[in-house]
Order: structure tokens, then C-alpha cells, then sequence
């Protein structure tokens, strides 16, 4: 069986921890300029598989987390972004779900940053845990950058991290970003 294959059916057999983790993440409130509490989650959870964590606040509660893979061979250098703060919910009553519920409906997860971008937050966690656990050792470096602030920018985010030094020496940098259901 080829790893791909390998990797699909960890995906399709962890089902259940990827939408209860998508759920956690669009439950926990990260309007931008108040992402502490979700960043904290997503370091636990990079924890979880042996990442080596950085928590990065430059202002009080606007907080990034970097979580480094060694490679075996250190190249090529791969970053991988993702953003996990969200707009304002707006008027609740517009909501076909409640923006926090993270409801599982017409085959969905619904609410607020579920489709920008914790989706994406979430599959990058995953699909580095579906790697760990089945023992694929890759010859470069990823660093993971889960970032605030993103939709009023980026001043505190991934424009922090980039100036103080955490893009030298990346080759690649991925951006996968999720989707509307509509």
C-alpha cells in the first residue's frame, strides 16, 4: 500500500478527531486583536506531536504560534502558514447557525472562521499527525506558523514573524486556506 493510500485511510479512520478538533477551534471565540485562548489550543495541540512550540505575543493577547518539524536533513525548509483570528460575528440573527456552535450540518461544520481559515488551521495540524503517526520521516524542516491577526494585516501576525527573522533560510512557503460551502 502506497503512503498516500496509507495516509487517506489515517484520515478516514480519524474522522471523528479531525471534525472534534475543527469544532474546538471555531468554538473558541479569536476575534482579531483577542487570539490568545485559540492560539493556546493550537500549541497544545502541536505539542501533542512532538513540535517544538513557540507562543509569540508581541501585544497583549495578540498571539501567534510557530511549531518547528526537524528534518533529517534540514532541507529544503518548508513554511507552512495558516490564521486562525476571525472577523466580528455581526448580527447573530443572520446567522443560519449560531456563529460559536460549530454545528454540524448538510455535511459541514458551521461558524465563524470554520471556512476562513480554521479549516485549514485544522488540516495542517492533522495532516502532520496523520506523517507522525504512521513513522514518514521527512528529509526537510517545516515551520508551521499559525498566525493572528491576519484579517485586520497582519502587523502583529505573520508580518511580526517575518521581521523578526523566523522566514530566513525557507525555500517554500505553503498557504492552504479553506472554502465557503456555498
Amino acid at each position: 500500500m502506497s503512503y498516500d493510500e496509507r495516509i487517506h485511510r489515517y484520515v478516514d479512520s480519524h474522522r471523528s478527531e479531525v471534525i472534534a478538533l475543527l469544532q474546538r477551534l471555531v468554538q473558541t471565540e479569536s476575534m482579531t486583536g483577542n487570539e490568545a485562548k485559540v492560539a493556546h489550543l493550537v500549541a497544545d495541540e502541536c505539542r501533542k506531536d512532538g513540535l517544538d512550540v513557540e507562543l509569540i505575543e508581541p501585544e497583549p493577547n495578540r498571539t501567534s504560534v510557530v511549531a518547528r518539524y526537524r528534518g533529517t536533513e534540514s532541507k529544503p525548509r518548508i513554511m507552512w502558514y495558516s490564521h486562525y483570528d476571525t472577523l466580528p460575528a455581526g448580527d447573530l440573527a443572520a446567522w443560519k447557525y449560531p456563529p460559536f456552535s460549530a454545528t454540524i450540518a448538510e455535511g459541514y461544520v458551521w461558524g465563524r472562521g470554520a471556512s476562513d481559515n480554521k479549516t485549514a488551521t485544522c488540516a495542517s495540524i492533522m495532516a502532520f499527525r496523520a506523517l507522525k503517526n504512521h513513522g514518514v520521516r521527512l528529509k526537510g524542516d517545516i515551520v508551521f506558523t499559525h498566525v493572528c491577526d491576519e484579517e485586520r494585516g497582519g502587523i502583529y501576525g505573520f508580518k511580526h514573524l517575518i521581521d523578526k527573522g523566523y522566514g530566513e533560510g525557507i525555500d517554500y512557503l505553503f498557504y492552504p486556506h479553506g472554502g465557503s460551502p456555498e
